[in-house]
């Protein structure tokens, strides 16, 4: 059986690039059909599609130009493969940068790296603490939604005394409540982090 991870990521690098990087410096072995392996994992590099990316938009806020992907064989080399991918995903994220996502299966969110903040996923983590501890880059540990498995929108209380100002405003401007309140959540987020 395989498990399927797939980095997705903004970038101005071509998959080739990626490929020979991959070669030249982690010493992964060419394969076929431009992909690589390492004992445990194989992995390939293409560009996203543009209804992926419209899709990734909506749920990270970025538009992904690659998609790193990795297939780890869970019966040989299982956790040679997961080490790898680890050292493989930390070194791709310190040489390129730009946002990107690390999902598991299409869909569980393992990493995210937004507005610069690499930040591992708590919940059912794919490495164990004394691994990612070994992580140089500087990171955090927090539960990540995966909107790719809920139907749920995120949920935002806003203050008893903000709202009724909110209504009003959003009234005047002819939009709705939750319209207003995610562009006023956007502004402030990009002025926080830098226009990006």
């Amino acid at each position: 059986m395989s498990l399927d991870y797939e980095l997705r990521i903004e970038s101005y690098w071509e998959p080739e690039q990626v490929l020979e990087w991959l070669k030249d410096y982690l010493n992964f072995q060419p394969d076929s059909d431009n992909t690589l392996y390492n004992p445990g994992i194989l992995l390939g590099v293409h560009r996203e599609t543009e209804k992926n990316q419209t899709m990734m938009q909506s749920w990270f806020g970025f538009k992904p130009t690659l998609i790193v992907w990795f297939v780890l064989n869970s019966r040989n080399d299982y956790e040679i493969g997961k080490t790898t991918l680890l050292k493989t995903v930390v070194r791709l994220l310190q040489e390129i940068p730009g946002d990107a996502v690390l999902l598991f299966n299409y869909e569980y969110l393992v990493l995210q790296r937004i507005a610069g903040e690499l930040i591992f996923n708590q919940t059912g983590q794919t490495w164990p603490k004394s691994e990612i501890s070994a992580v140089t880059s500087q990171f955090h540990l927090a539960p990540l939604r995966s909107p790719l498995l809920t139907d749920d929108s995120p949920q935002v209380e806003i203050d008893q005394k903000t709202y009724p100002l909110l209504t009003s405003v959003a009234i005047r401007q002819g939009k709705s409540v939750k319209e207003l309140a995610t562009e006023a959540i956007d502004a402030y987020l990009k002025q926080a982090v830098g226009e990006r």
